[in-house]
C-alpha cells in the first residue's frame, strides 16, 4: 500500500512538472514575440533618429559658426573693397540656406538607402565635415581677419564637395543631384574671396 502511494506521489510530481512546462511555453512565446516587436520598433526609431541627427548636426554647426562672429569682425569685413559685379551680396545668406537644406536632404536620402552600414556612417561624417568647413569659412576669416584663411577653407570645401558627390552618385542619383547647388555656389564664394584678396592685398 505505501508503494502505491509513492507511485501516485511521483505521478503527481510529473504531472505538475508538465503543467508548469505547458504554462511556461506560452509565456516564453509571448515574451519572444514582444522582444521581436520591440527590436523592430527600436531599429525603426533608431533609423529615424539617426536620419534627423544629420540635420541636427548641420544646424548645430551653423549655430556654432555664427557664434564666433563679433561686431568688430563684421566692421572689418564691411570696409573691404568689393568687386563691382558683386551686386547679389544681400542674397548670399538665402543662397547658403538653400544649399544647406539641399545638403541635409541629400544626407537623409543616403542614410535611408542603407541605414546603419559603415559606408552610410562614413558618408554622414563627410556630410557633417563639409557643412562644418562651409560654415567655418566666414567666422574663421573674420576672426583672423585674413582673406587667405577663407580662400583655403573655400577650396577645401569645393574639393570635399566634389569627392562627396562622386561617392554619393552610385547610391542615389537624386541625392547627388541635391549636392549640385553646393558644387555650383561654393566655387563662386571661393572665387569671390580671391577677388577680394586682389582688391585688398593688405587684408590677405
Amino acid at each position: 500500500m505505501p508503494e502505491v502511494n509513492g507511485e501516485n506521489h511521483e505521478d503527481d510530481i510529473t504531472e505538475s512538472k508538465y503543467s508548469n512546462l505547458r504554462l511556461i511555453k506560452p509565456r516564453c512565446q509571448i515574451v519572444t514575440i514582444a522582444l521581436n516587436r520591440l527590436t523592430k520598433f527600436s531599429k525603426s526609431a533608431l533609423t529615424m533618429i539617426q536620419s534627423w541627427m544629420v540635420i541636427g548636426a548641420v544646424t548645430f554647426a551653423i549655430a556654432v559658426g555664427t557664434f564666433f562672429i563679433t561686431p568688430g569682425d563684421v566692421k572689418w569685413f564691411a570696409k573691404l573693397t568689393r568687386p563691382r559685379w558683386l551686386v547679389f551680396e544681400p542674397l548670399i545668406p538665402l543662397i547658403w540656406t538653400v544649399v544647406f537644406v539641399c545638403g541635409a536632404a541629400s544626407a537623409n536620402i543616403v542614410w535611408q538607402k542603407n541605414p546603419g552600414s559603415l559606408i552610410s556612417w562614413l558618408l554622414m561624417g563627410s556630410f557633417v565635415l563639409l557643412e562644418i568647413i562651409t560654415v567655418s569659412y566666414i567666422p574663421a576669416m573674420l576672426r583672423w581677419r585674413s582673406l587667405k584663411v577663407g580662400e583655403i577653407l573655400g577650396s577645401v570645401g569645393v574639393i570635399l564637395g566634389v569627392l562627396l558627390t562622386i561617392s554619393v552618385l552610385p547610391i542615389s542619383k537624386f541625392a547627388a543631384l541635391l549636392l549640385l547647388p553646393y558644387l555650383a555656389w561654393s566655387p563662386v564664394g571661393t572665387y569671390t574671396t580671391e577677388e577680394l584678396i586682389q582688391l585688398n592685398p593688405q587684408d590677405a
